[in-house]
C-alpha cells in the first residue's frame, strides 16, 4: 500500500522510486494497477500505465485499455509499453493507433508493430 501511494503521490520522484518494486511484485500487482487505470486523475492513469508497462512479463490487456485512454501521454505511455510487450492480441489495436491524432502515439505504435 506504501508503494502504491508514493505512485499516486504526485511526487515524480516517489513515483519513479516506486516503480521497480511494484514490478517486482509481479502479477500480483496486477489488480490494484488495473484500479488506477480507472482514476480521473491522467498522471495516475499514467504512472499504472508505466509500472505495468515494466512487469517482465504481461498480458497485454491492460496495456490495451491504455493505449484507448483520453490522455495521450497515457496512450503514449501504453504503445511504448507494448514496444517491449509484443503480442498478436495488441496488433487490431495498434494498427488502429496508427491513425491516432497524437502524432507521438501513431509512431510509437508503429513501432510496436515493427
Amino acid at each position: 500500500d506504501d508503494l502504491l501511494a508514493d505512485l499516486t503521490s504526485g511526487d515524480e520522484a516517489r513515483a519513479e522510486a516506486a516503480v521497480p518494486s511494484l514490478a517486482a511484485l509481479g502479477e500480483t500487482i496486477v489488480p490494484s494497477l488495473r484500479g488506477l487505470l480507472d482514476s480521473t486523475d491522467a498522471d495516475v492513469r499514467w504512472w499504472a500505465t508505466r509500472t505495468l508497462a515494466s512487469l517482465p512479463s504481461l498480458d497485454p490487456g491492460p496495456l490495451l485499455l491504455s493505449l484507448a485512454d483520453a490522455a495521450p501521454e497515457v496512450r503514449q505511455c501504453a504503445a511504448l509499453g507494448l514496444c517491449s510487450h509484443p503480442s498478436e492480441a495488441a496488433i487490431p489495436r495498434l494498427i488502429r493507433a496508427l491513425s491516432d491524432a497524437d502524432g507521438l502515439t501513431a509512431e510509437l505504435s508503429a513501432r510496436a508493430l515493427a
